[in-house]
């Protein structure tokens, strides 16, 4: 069905062992979603499990831009690691 894509997505990685997906809900601005990642991976880079940098990288991205909208598209499923 339409819009279950994303859903589909997520449960297929995670049943095949991947740990954890990060994936957006919907369409994000291309320069907000980079520096949401690059905040995402310097924390798990510095040994934060995923879901603090998960949480750093909302809480940056929330800074730069003031819009929730540059980090809320984003959804973290499975275990942190």
């Amino acid at each position: 069905y339409q819009g279950e894509e994303h859903a589909g997505l997520v449960s297929s990685l995670l049943s095949t062992g991947v740990n954890s997906v990060l994936a957006n809900k919907w369409e994000v601005d291309d320069k907000e979603a980079l520096a949401f990642f690059d905040a995402f991976y310097n924390a798990l880079k510095n040994g934060k499990n995923t879901v603090i940098a998960y949480r750093n990288a909302m809480k940056t991205q929330y800074q730069l831009t003031k819009k929730v909208g540059s980090w809320s598209g984003f959804t973290l499923y499975g275990s942190p690691l």
